[in-house]
């Protein structure tokens, strides 16, 4: 069963920030377009996996700034709050 995402949430962080985080918000969106596109089940993990891909692959000073700063974002959540973006459906927390 394919996790569905918390849009609302993730936006939301966002919003909540201003044009502050533009930037990181475009590249978010990507990625999870991106992995949408792969049939990736959406997850922080698959987020900060791409996210690890993207900083290897960069050479540009401005957009690894930028990447950072995604990653910092998605890791910053605090453990309560693992699920923030992406929050688990309730059978899969029942399957472990």
């Amino acid at each position: 069963m394919r996790q569905t995402t918390n849009q609302p949430a993730f936006h939301a962080w966002f919003l909540d920030n201003g044009d502050m985080y533009a930037a990181e918000q475009h590249v978010l969106d990507g990625i999870v377009k991106q992995l949408l596109i792969k049939n990736v089940t959406l997850t922080n993990k698959a987020i900060i996996l791409c996210l690890i891909s993207e900083l290897e692959k960069c050479s540009d000073v401005v957009q690894l700034d930028i990447l950072r700063s995604c990653l910092e974002i998605v890791v910053g959540r605090k453990t309560e709050d693992e699920d923030y973006f992406f929050p688990r459906s309730a059978s899969a927390r029942h399957t472990h």
